[in-house]
């Protein structure tokens, strides 16, 4: 798979308008914490139905942004359907933050941590409009890709974010998936 190597922050930002103006199907480097929290940006201003993100603790660099904040915000009054599941728990002030967000949301929106559930799970992902993705295989490395128009690839993400779902609380099986 090519992936488009983009250099600067300024030249980032310009490239994700454009690739989504485009609704182009190429992926690109997203493996900077800036660039995650770009990315994550745009999908909570971009999406119309849904955010799934499945990460490891909600990185402070990312999603305690303001602007990646303020986005959530929006992102919610819109009645985006936003649900997260975290491996382990998030600073408090972040975890109290998408807490409060969330519970005034859908019945859909919701923040789930897995401690001591989800160690085997290596990398971070989220998924917007069963379209849009961001994938880091590893995160210990920092080297993720994403990509603004590939359902078939979002799918798949999609699905496994409601198998980790799942497997955290059978019991919620009733819940709508987002597949």
């Amino acid at each position: 798979m090519k992936v488009m190597k983009i250099k600067t922050e300024d030249e980032y930002t310009i490239i994700l308008q454009q690739l989504l103006e485009l609704n182009s199907a190429m992926p690109f480097e997203n493996g900077k914490a800036e660039h995650a929290a770009a990315i994550i940006r745009l999908f909570l201003q971009k999406a119309e139905m849904n955010i799934s993100i499945f990460c490891n603790s909600l990185d402070r660099r990312v999603y305690g942004e303001r602007s990646v904040q303020d986005a959530a915000k929006k992102c919610i009054q819109r009645g985006v359907s936003l649900r997260i599941i975290c491996q382990k728990r998030p600073d408090k002030d972040i975890e109290s933050f998408y807490e409060k967000l969330l519970a005034g949301a859908s019945d859909v929106s919701s923040l789930q941590i897995g401690e001591g559930k989800l160690e085997s799970f290596k990398e971070n992902f989220s998924v917007a409009d069963s379209k849009m993705y961001r994938y880091e295989p590893d995160r210990s490395r920092c080297k993720a890709v994403a990509c603004l128009n590939d359902p078939e690839a979002a799918k798949i993400l999609q699905n496994s974010f409601e198998d980790i779902r799942n497997s955290l609380d059978p019991s919620r099986h009733d819940l709508p998936s987002f597949v």
